[in-house]
């Protein structure tokens, strides 16, 4: 394979993992801000009493699962390196001391919490913004693979949840059978 086509699917890789990411962060949101006012519906339909707001946000909690952070571990030293390499190169362009004016300092901050826990696909997102050539290395598109493969399966998770399903869902009829659906399956565990 030419290192022209390499260099494009690389590109190909980032712009989905950048997609993904976003689908998923997008979807859990429609879950958060409408898994209270589903609940209450459910609640409603079985004749119990009102969720509290907190409640209500401890169960979203439950059903939204937890980001994975990436352990610098299962990274051999050369991406360890680079993910080093790319926050220096943020930095020489988004640091609070080259920049009087603050325009970078919320991507400088995001940089280096990035950098902090060992994301570094959110590092080259950064370099995508800011305009940083870098290169991505065989590790890091077999990782970014597999993480594009877990994040499509987090929005499998949340696509399924019933709370969001009634969120997409703006007719009336489809919305109550849905929650009568949710009833049923949780019946004498709410």
């Amino acid at each position: 394979m030419s290192e022209r086509l390499k260099q494009i699917g690389r590109r190909k890789l980032m712009q989905e993992y950048a997609f993904v990411k976003t689908d998923l962060e997008y979807k859990r949101t429609v879950l958060e801000e409408n898994q209270s006012q589903f609940l209450e519906k459910a609640y409603e339909m079985i004749g119990e009493e009102r969720l509290e707001s907190e409640e209500a946000h401890q169960n979203a909690e439950k059903i939204r699962s937890e980001k994975e952070k990436f352990d610098w571990s299962q990274y051999e030293k050369i991406v360890h390196e680079r993910a080093k390499k790319l926050y220096r190169e943020i930095s020489k362009r988004t640091h609070p001391d080259r920049d009087s004016e603050g325009i970078y300092s919320e991507t400088f901050s995001r940089a280096a919490l990035a950098y902090d826990e060992c994301r570094i696909f959110e590092l080259y997102e950064i370099c995508d913004q800011l305009g940083i050539v870098y290169e991505i290395g065989d590790e890091e598109e077999k990782l970014m693979k597999d993480e594009i493969l877990k994040a499509k399966e987090q929005v499998k998770v949340v696509e399924s949840s019933f709370a969001y399903m009634w969120s997409v869902y703006e007719n009336e009829k489809a919305r109550d059978l849905i929650v009568r659906q949710f009833v049923r399956a949780t019946r004498g565990k709410l």
